[in-house]
């Protein structure tokens, strides 16, 4: 896989990063944490870089954990709905 050179800019800083990924995928991820960041800046007028950058995080992760969750549901779901297909099917 090629290496490819990411500019990264937030929350007064920037530099580069050496990723395996295509360089427009990790704009677009970088641009969603911009998008995280203002948020957290426009509803807490928060200026800290640290502060804002942990409650990105925090946020980011709670996304991330209620996803797992919705997939574990999901998972679930479908095991009992072929549960029940199998006891439609075993009866006839």
């Amino acid at each position: 896989m090629d290496k490819h050179f990411v500019d990264i800019k937030l929350l007064g800083t920037s530099f580069k990063i050496e990723v395996d990924e295509n360089p427009a995928y990790m704009q677009d991820i970088i641009n969603y944490l911009k998008v995280i960041i203002n948020k957290i800046e426009n509803s807490t007028g928060m200026h800290d870089p640290l502060k804002i950058a942990i409650l990105a995080s925090i946020y980011l992760t709670d996304e991330i954990y209620k996803g797992k969750n919705s997939e574990k549901e999901l998972s679930e779901l479908t095991e009992k709905i072929i549960s029940c297909i199998e006891n439609v099917l075993e009866d006839k």
